[in-house]
């Protein structure tokens, strides 16, 4: 049965039309509008820039500014195209404090007028860039994983594999000990049978989520080139995995399945199952009890995996 929170918040978001609908510029002034005030305290809180002619924004979230924590470096969803740090902010600070561990959350670009790879690429510059701030930041460089929300999981996933295939060529900045994935969207066909059931009834809708998909791939998946799509690639080597999936979201199957593959290919993974809940869970956190209790149990779960 739907929390009935969820379903409240659930009728409000679907009481529009869908964003591809509306529009790009519309939605993304939808979104910047129903960002709330965050009002969770966190010890410090600093907007940084990474430095250089192609500088990435970051704001960083140190619960325990004067001790050397692990750090996790997370992506905001939005589909990549809508949502910033702003958007995630009280996300950033509950997931910091949850954890007991220090988050940068990424000003990442945005499709389309910056499609994939530029999300991934972004993320990976502040990665490499985390040795020089560590000192300063009392950040514990040894102890980095990577976490996304909804389309944010997704760049967090698509990290993931290429810090994989850096190290490989012993070119990793830093190596990562932990993802936390929530709710990502992986396969762009939407044929799973979740989709069947919730596409047309619960957030994101079918033509919506596909709308996202070709601005941020390309209609033909021509800005996706000879990258790994992570629906696809192979999945070894990748760091222990915490997956958060909601009862009532179109892309559950799809999380489900990349829990299964990571499994076969020798990846340690939990699965946090939110009964009752919709997309994207951990959003709702400062309005549904139960969400905030699944935030609370991932960002524990993630923490582990960075302490142990």
């Amino acid at each position: 049965m739907i929390d009935p929170q969820a379903d409240a918040m659930n009728k409000a978001m679907n009481a529009g039309p869908p964003l591809d609908q509306v529009g790009l510029e519309q939605a993304r002034q939808w979104i910047a509008e129903r960002t709330p005030v965050a009002d969770t305290e966190v010890a410090k809180v600093a907007n940084l820039n990474t430095g250089g002619e192609n500088g990435v924004d970051v704001r960083l979230y140190h619960p325990s500014p004067a001790d050397e924590l692990p750090l996790i470096v997370f992506s905001h969803g939005g589909g990549w195209i809508l949502g910033t740090v702003d958007s995630a902010d009280e996300t950033c600070r509950r997931l910091a404090l949850a954890s007991r561990c220090a988050v940068m959350s990424v000003e990442y670009r945005l499709a389309p007028e910056f499609p994939y790879p530029a999300a991934l690429e972004d993320v990976i510059a502040v990665l490499g860039w985390l040795p020089q701030a560590a000192g300063e930041h009392h950040l514990d460089v040894s102890r980095v994983g990577v976490a996304g929300e909804s389309s944010g999981a997704q760049v967090a996933l698509s990290v993931a594999l290429a810090a994989r295939n850096l190290a490989a060529r012993n070119t990793v900045p830093v190596a990562l000990r932990g993802q936390l994935l929530v709710c990502p969207p992986l396969d762009r066909r939407m044929k799973t049978g979740s989709w069947d059931a919730l596409g047309h009834d619960y957030v994101p809708r079918r033509s919506q989520m596909g709308w996202m998909w070709d601005l941020y791939f390309g209609e033909n998946d021509q800005h996706l080139g000879a990258a790994p799509d992570p629906y696809r690639a192979q999945l070894a080597d990748l760091p222990p995995t915490v997956i958060v999936v909601a009862e009532y979201d179109p892309l559950r199957d799809e999380a489900l399945v990349l829990a299964e593959r990571l499994r076969q290919a020798g990846v340690e993974v939990d699965v946090i199952d939110c009964r009752g809940q919709i997309h994207p869970v951990i959003s709702y956190a400062p309005v549904i009890p139960a969400c905030a209790s699944y935030l609370t149990q991932a960002s524990e779960s993630l923490a582990a995996l960075l302490t142990r």
